[in-house]
């Protein structure tokens, strides 16, 4: 059956192909209360579908704790389907944490699946970015992304953001009031508070800071070796 229904995408596609292209909206709602040892996000996605790259057989939408930073979980494959639905997905979560949700596809039947084709035809703002949404769960104040903030020539942000290890956000910049902004160049390791919105073409996903908090980076484990152990990695990474 699913060698049925990839014969059956090459063929729409090729019917397809003078339309528009694809996309999905993605859009999360964190629920969560005091006392709870669990909390949700309810993903609604909005999925429109024209049969292109048809080797792509799968809509497989992912979960990663971003702050603290965590293991990447699948939460559900969707089969692809002609014409435009709306599906939700309410997925069980660690309290006070944020979390990064994107879209990709990562099975196929036949020729492999082109990752950047997948997210040309299926970005919703048509230039090909991940296709992706970041929430905050409480109950607790929960940043979303530790790191410094520097000086950036891009007229969008006001800041670049350098990461702390142990955030995996991977928001490059932000926006935020002149309080904010005062520590731009300062070196000073902050957890941020707020929301990561799709900006702009030129900007992606960018923090729109409400609260910087100075709070250290967690040290960088170092695996402890010898000092033979040291010399023949020199005298291999130099042959």
């Amino acid at each position: 059956m699913k060698v049925t229904l990839w014969v059956a995408m090459g063929v729409l596609a090729c019917a397809t192909s003078a339309f528009a292209r694809g996309s999905i909206i993605l859009t999360l709602t964190p629920y969560s209360a005091p006392g709870l040892a669990t909390a949700t996000v309810q993903v609604d996605l909005t999925i429109t579908d024209t049969g292109g790259v048809p080797d792509c057989m799968f809509i497989d939408v992912y979960r990663r704790a971003v702050y603290p930073c965590g293991s990447l979980g699948l939460v559900q494959r969707i089969p692809r389907q002609l014409g435009t639905r709306s599906l939700q997905i309410v997925d069980t979560v660690t309290p006070n944490t944020s979390y990064r949700y994107f879209v990709v596809s990562t099975q196929s039947i036949g020729p492999p699946c082109d990752s950047q084709a997948f997210q040309r035809e299926f970005d919703p703002y048509g230039y090909g970015f991940d296709i992706q949404a970041y929430t905050t769960v409480g109950p607790d104040p929960t940043p979303l992304v530790k790191g410094r903030l520097v000086t950036t020539n891009d007229a969008t942000p006001n800041f670049a953001l350098e990461h702390c290890s142990d955030d995996c956000s991977g928001i490059w910049a932000g926006v935020g009031g002149p309080e904010v902004r005062a520590y731009v160049d300062t070196g000073t390791e902050l957890l941020l508070y707020g929301t990561a919105p799709y900006c702009c073409s030129t900007g992606g996903w960018m923090i729109q800071v409400t609260n910087a908090v100075p709070q250290p980076c967690a040290p960088v484990d170092v695996e402890a070796r010898d000092w033979s152990d040291l010399k023949m990695l020199y005298r291999d990474a130099t042959r």
